[in-house]
């Protein structure tokens, strides 16, 4: 699990935004700042996020001056490598780049996974919607 301070995380990209996440607590000490991030980490992964951005700790006096309080707040999101984010294909209709595991182009709304086609010249898979074989160039 990641955890950044700032809304970005280098060479990721946030692909989905889960929401909020918060945690108070009593005392200020260092022991509790790990243990109070395990449980951030814990609630995120319970939303089903794997990053927590926009970290922050405020450390704040209670009604009694000696109350020390902390409130820790992030927001929990999914993220994924840059590289492996844009790995797919293009669309064959429209050409928008699209991810690997996408099935429709979010475009043009072609349908981009393989039924099963194959060239017959290569042997080599070939989308939906393509006319010839990007291997070999056979006509299909």
């Amino acid at each position: 699990m990641i955890i950044s301070k700032e809304d970005y995380i280098p060479d990721k990209i946030v692909v989905s935004v889960i929401g909020p996440i918060e945690l108070k607590l009593s005392g200020s000490t260092k022991r509790q700042e790990g243990g109070a991030r395990d449980r951030m980490r814990q609630k995120a992964k319970e939303m089903g996020a794997n990053a927590i951005i926009n970290y922050e700790c405020y450390t704040y006096l209670g009604l009694w001056l000696e109350n020390k309080k902390s409130r820790y707040k992030g927001t929990a999101v999914i993220v994924e490598d840059i590289g492996t984010f844009w790995k797919g294909k293009e669309c064959p209709h429209c050409g928008r780049r699209v991810r690997t595991g996408e099935k429709f182009c979010g475009s043009c709304g072609t349908e981009l996974f393989w039924k099963g086609k194959i060239c017959s010249q290569c042997g080599k898979r070939v989308w939906l919607g393509d006319s010839f074989c990007v291997s070999c160039g056979t006509k299909l």
